[in-house]
């Protein structure tokens, strides 16, 4: 069916080309099956041939939409922030339609919720700003957010019975208040009071539903009754939401009603196999319930091959190396398979310098909690980039072995070249004076220290114990002044 309709519009190409709404319908018809590259350079040969003509225009914005989605799906984030300067393109041409400052809107916001360091926009000038037309603007996180509730804003005054617009409006909100906390109360109350609006307008919308059931869940809110009627309401209206079952499942967790919580992320398994919620939820059920720790790690490693996930992942890494840490789990054969397939081999497949000095330092701080400082030591030294933390575990790993004197070595090392703030220093000398023949001027240091930032206590304890060699001729004076100063400073 999709051929032959490429063929009929194609022939009215042939027949007649400058058949601007053939070409339009062909790349309509590429759009809406998946090949959007080719669908996008159809859509720009129309621009360039008709600059004017707005259906091209958002036909290109829908498709790097779709490419966006697609890019989503495989954790391709830098990929996405190109198609976003893509589609903010579209605004060479201005145009007040409202799919325009909903597709704006909706771009700022998405753009706003990638990790830190892709969290901005280069865009025109135009756009943000009447004193910066001319030049291209960098939008940061902060701002992104602001922007996007303005588009938004824009749009809903053309159409201020729009449910949609209304649900985006919260959605932006409520982003908003989880990425900066510290707007949350009022962010989370204009969310609130957007997505009623919503269902106001549109009672049957299941998103805005399921949307008001997250809100409630939240701490600022917490009305958890209203979530689960929200979440129940929404799967009434959409069974087959493996997204609402698993909030639905989240909030059983958090009311540790652990049955029924299974059961929403089972419904959520049938409804979308592949969607990680619903087998990371099971996986912490798993860990709550006390399952076997091969099949928990079995869930997890399961989320970890379906995509990417902070929770599944440092979940998957906390079972691993459980395992692994235990030597008598390590040598039985029903762990065999397990300690094989679980692919605990990120120092070997790490070729990045940085990464491989991340991952050492990893293991070694692991070593010291296993109490194995030597072994812990050997890795700290075998980084190339020695760091604070790094240094100081290797200090730590030398004291553990009783070797005082490398301890100290790297301490002073530490406090000399690495350390970079005040606490910093502290923490150090507090570490130097505890090891045995410490050196008299760590003592020294540590009590000034304690002076100079008003912590009397630890100035204090510091002067018990030089009291002690208080007659010595080469320390009474030193003794003697530090005890004013603390006097002084009380």
């Amino acid at each position: 069916m999709v051929a032959r309709k490429l063929l009929s519009w194609g022939g009215g190409c042939e027949i007649d080309p400058k058949n601007k709404y053939s070409k339009l319908q062909i790349a309509i018809i590429k759009s809406t099956t998946s090949m959007d590259y080719d669908a996008i350079k159809y859509f720009n040969d129309l621009i360039e041939e008709y600059p004017d003509y707005v259906p091209a225009r958002k036909g290109a914005a829908e498709a790097h939409f779709n490419l966006y989605a697609y890019n989503l799906t495989l954790n391709c984030l830098v990929e996405q922030k190109i198609i976003f300067k893509m589609q903010l393109n579209i605004w060479k041409k201005k145009v007040s339609a409202i799919w325009l400052w909903r597709l704006t809107g909706y771009i700022f916001y998405s753009a706003a919720k990638l990790p830190e360091s892709l969290a901005f926009l280069k865009v025109s000038g135009s756009l943000v700003s009447r004193e910066t037309v001319d030049t291209i603007v960098t939008v940061e996180r902060k701002d992104l957010f602001d922007f996007a509730a303005k588009f938004l804003t824009f749009a809903l005054k053309l159409s201020p019975n729009d449910n949609n617009l209304w649900y985006d409006i919260s959605l932006c909100n409520y982003y908003t208040g989880v990425i900066f906390p510290e707007k949350s109360i009022t962010k989370f109350d204009m969310a609130l009071k957007s997505c009623m609006k919503s269902l106001q307008i549109q009672p049957t919308m299941w998103k805005s539903w399921n949307l008001l059931g997250v809100l409630n869940s939240t701490e600022i809110i917490d009305n958890l009754p209203m979530a689960q009627h929200c979440f129940i309401k929404a799967l009434n209206l959409e069974r087959k939401s493996a997204m609402v079952w698993v909030n639905l499942g989240s909030l059983y967790l958090k009311l540790t009603e652990i049955k029924l919580a299974n059961e929403a992320f089972l419904r959520a398994q049938h409804a979308e196999p592949d969607y990680l919620c619903a087998w990371m939820g099971q996986a912490m059920v798993g860990e709550l319930i006390g399952v076997d720790e091969l099949e928990v790690m079995d869930l997890f490693r399961h989320c970890t091959q379906l995509n990417f996930h902070i929770e599944s992942a440092l979940g998957y890494a906390h079972w691993v190396c459980s395992i692994l840490a235990n030597e008598a789990k390590v040598k039985k054969n029903i762990y065999k398979y397990a300690i094989e397939t679980m692919n605990a081999k990120a120092l070997e497949k790490c070729v990045d310098t940085k990464e491989r000095d991340k991952i050492r330092s990893n293991i070694g701080n692991i070593l010291l909690k296993m109490d194995k400082p030597l072994e812990a030591s050997e890795y700290f030294n075998s980084i190339s980039e020695a760091t604070f933390k790094s240094t100081i575990g290797l200090a730590l790993a030398y004291y553990r072995a009783n070797q005082h004197q490398e301890s100290y070595s790297v301490y002073s090392s530490a406090l000399e070249w690495l350390a970079t703030s005040e606490e910093e220093k502290s923490l150090i000398l507090i570490a130097i004076i505890s090891l045995k023949n410490c050196p008299i001027q760590a003592f020294y240091s540590t009590c000034a220290l304690g002076i100079l930032h008003g912590d009397i206590q630890l100035s204090q304890t510091i002067l018990g114990e030089l009291l002690k060699i208080k007659d010595s001729e080469e320390t009474c004076h030193h003794i003697a002044f530090l005890t004013s100063q603390v006097y002084k400073a009380k």
